[in-house]
């Protein structure tokens, strides 16, 4: 008989950006202050050319939609490696990798 390997993978281990633990408060600090400017500075771009009527023309359009698909795919991974730094079981389970990626590669193919 053949034995075949039955193994089910459930949830991934997350490797931190780095294992001292002394630097894991100010990198957290470091990368929220990243992620607030992002999802405030296209929040405002996406508002700004949606209420100025001098700002409807085609390529104000178009650079509202870019701001829609950078602030997707900064939601699609920011607040988890957020997470990651506060916790201490850094793991992610299978079906949400692979809905965190499909929104990523969603975001990012268009």
């Amino acid at each position: 008989m053949e034995e075949s390997n039955l193994t089910v993978v459930h949830e991934f281990i997350l490797m931190s950006i780095t294992l001292r633990p002394e630097l894991q408060a100010p990198l957290f600090g470091l990368f929220l202050i990243i992620y607030l400017v992002t999802v405030l500075g296209n929040l405002a771009m996406i508002i700004l050319t949606k209420v100025d009527h001098n700002l409807q023309t085609p390529m104000n359009f178009f650079l509202r939609y870019l701001t829609v698909t950078d602030l997707g795919y900064s939601t699609a991974l920011g607040p988890k490696m957020l997470v990651n730094f506060v916790v201490d079981q850094k793991t992610i389970s299978f079906h949400f990798c692979a809905t965190q990626l499909t929104f990523f590669l969603l975001f990012i193919v268009s």
